[in-house]
């Protein structure tokens, strides 16, 4: 009789200290589980910004059929936002820029499909200058909440110009779902 009676205090010490494990446990996951989503560098971004950058765009500058790779709309939309497409008198550099990055970032990216959303900021950083950055282009589509991971990259372009040496930055977020 006595061993039945240590054998049910043993299973039910067992099942406090399990019971404890599990709230304790719970409790961990709401603690550590909480906060923002860290953006982690992703190879595979990386890469995709660099080849977009040789995507051509339908707008031309100078001659009807030169026209503009991606990095030259970027250097050509920081150096003068106001200029027009040749081809098309009604969209000006910056307008064409922010179409075709849009079109090559949702179509090859499967944004709102396989990906929730992304943000795109590209800007100015002059070379050993505390200034702020020069925003050229801030663009995103879907909402940046409850992402599963955020990954993302940067991708440099220099420019120098008179007096503006620097780094055209693009950088790529994407929030997955």
């Amino acid at each position: 009789m006595k061993t039945k009676k240590a054998q049910h205090e043993i299973v039910g010490f067992v099942l406090i200290v399990v019971l404890v494990m599990v709230i304790g446990l719970i409790f961990l996951t709401f603690t550590l589980g909480g906060g923002e989503t860290q953006r982690k560098t992703s190879a595979e971004i990386s890469d995709f910004l660099q080849a977009s950058m040789y995507y051509t765009s339908d707008c031309a500058i100078d001659n009807i059929p030169n026209y503009e790779t991606l990095s030259e709309l970027i250097k050509e939309c920081y150096k003068d936002n106001s200029t027009d497409c040749l081809d098309d008198e009604d969209t000006n550099i910056c307008g064409a820029l922010n179409s075709t990055l849009n079109n090559v970032i949702v179509d090859n990216l499967e944004i709102g499909y396989k990906n929730k959303a992304y943000e795109l900021e590209i800007y100015f950083e002059r070379k050993n200058s505390t200034d702020s950055n020069e925003p050229i282009l801030d663009m995103s589509q879907g909402v940046f909440g409850n992402c599963s991971s955020a990954i993302g990259s940067s991708y440099s372009i220099p420019y120098v110009t008179g007096l503006k040496i620097g780094n055209i930055w693009v950088e790529l977020d994407i929030c997955k779902t």
